[in-house]
């Protein structure tokens, strides 16, 4: 029943805005943190922080197909 009420509430922020980037990117790392291995999460880190530079401060649904392959094109041209 919680998973029911967490979802909801997740509808409810999208429809109002309040779901941004950085909230999201939080919320995924918490998750990945109980569900995978720490290598898994480790690499779940490194790509949040590559995409918050990209995105923060944006909402989700600010986030378009665009910017998206905008930043995968910059991130294919970065010296690794």
């Amino acid at each position: 029943m919680s998973a029911l009420r967490a979802e909801a509430k997740r509808r409810i922020d999208l429809l109002e805005r309040r779901a941004g980037f950085d909230d999201f990117s939080k919320q995924f790392l918490e998750w990945s943190k109980q569900q995978h291995r720490p290598k898994t999460h480790e690499l779940h880190s490194g790509n949040c922080k590559a995409l918050k530079r990209f995105f923060r401060g944006k909402w989700l649904d600010e986030i378009t197909q665009g910017m998206v392959e905008e930043f995968k094109l910059t991130r294919s041209q970065e010296k690794r």
